[in-house]
């Protein structure tokens, strides 16, 4: 799965962004994208992240994370939750450094709850 660019395939719906934005205090952009239709997007995505090597799936966490809508920082995090079998102790390191990028209870809470830490 060598070079594998991962997709930016999430759509965009302008009706949900301002009132996710208010509930997150202006924090974060969003696409308007709620966490039902974000997983059942991601599914397929999830399935291939399992056939990843260590340092592709590193990429495509920091990919994710790095993407200017909180959304697809969800998505490191779902991927990263379903990759907790896959993951070295550099992977672990990365994701708690994460937490101070874009510190908020939802992906602090998601990723130390997940990790069983």
């Amino acid at each position: 799965m060598a070079n594998l660019t991962p997709p930016l395939f999430l759509p965009i719906h302008p009706e949900n962004q301002a009132p996710m934005a208010k509930y997150m205090r202006d924090q974060f952009h969003f696409l308007g994208v709620k966490a039902g239709e974000r997983r059942a997007l991601l599914r397929p995505l999830r399935l291939q992240s399992h056939q990843l090597t260590p340092q592709e799936l590193q990429a495509w966490l920091a990919f994710y994370y790095q993407q200017p809508y909180r959304e697809y920082q969800y998505v490191a995090i779902d991927l990263a939750q379903a990759n907790v079998r896959h993951m070295t102790p550099a992977h672990y390191q990365w994701c708690y450094r994460q937490i101070t990028v874009t510190p908020w209870w939802d992906s602090a809470g998601n990723q130390v709850q997940k990790s069983g830490k």
